[in-house]
């Protein structure tokens, strides 16, 4: 299952990285926005160098808001996509266990019948509640990346 998922895990984990960085990235240029401001001595005026300064910040914090968003989108589409794929998988592992449980089932009845085996209820019961279980599990993978975001960000 590790290989199957590799690309969309190292692809999550990529985007995770670059998001925790990007995250950083609003006090950083705000910070520097604030000191140009503060080191104008003639006001607002649009040839003082420090203003100039200032509107490149702003449009630098605009892109990197921009681009984390991007990639925070992007990231959540390729969990969308793995947690589909693992539900995929994992219905058809359980769907092919229940018809070889089935098939067996009804090879055993031809001997007699058991009244303790069950099997034509307690398939459907046992597909619905694994199925629900899978719908929970694919929905984690859509948010895996915030795991390792808070991680990144935790460790920078």
């Amino acid at each position: 299952m590790a290989m199957t998922f590799a690309p969309e895990l190292l692809t999550q984990v990529t985007l995770a990285l670059i998001k925790a960085v990007g995250q950083f990235s609003g006090p950083f240029f705000l910070g520097r926005i604030i000191r140009a401001v503060e080191l104008s001595n003639n006001g607002l005026v649009l040839s003082n160098p420090n203003i100039r300064r200032a509107y490149f910040d702003a449009f630098a914090l605009f892109f990197c808001t921009l681009l984390s968003s991007l990639l925070e989108n992007y990231a959540r589409w390729v969990g969308n996509h793995m947690g589909v794929r693992f539900k995929g998988i994992l219905v058809a592992e359980l769907s092919t266990k229940t018809l070889s449980r089935s098939k067996n089932s009804s090879s055993n009845s031809k001997r007699g019948p058991n009244p303790k085996d069950d099997t034509s209820s307690t398939d459907g019961k046992i597909m619905n509640l694994m199925t629900a279980d899978f719908e929970r599990l694919a929905k984690l993978s859509i948010y895996l990346d915030q795991m390792y975001s808070y991680s990144f960000t935790l460790a920078i």
